[in-house]
C-alpha cells in the first residue's frame, strides 16, 4: 500500500500538477 501514490492520484483528480510534485518531494507530509 503506497500512501504516497493515493495522495498523488487524489491530487491528480483535483488539477494541481504542483502539489503532485510536492507530494512526491516530501512524503513526510503524508
Amino acid at each position: 500500500r503506497n500512501l504516497a501514490n493515493e495522495v498523488a492520484n487524489s491530487i491528480a483528480k483535483n488539477g494541481s500538477e504542483d502539489q503532485q510534485q510536492q507530494a512526491r518531494e516530501t512524503p513526510r507530509d503524508l
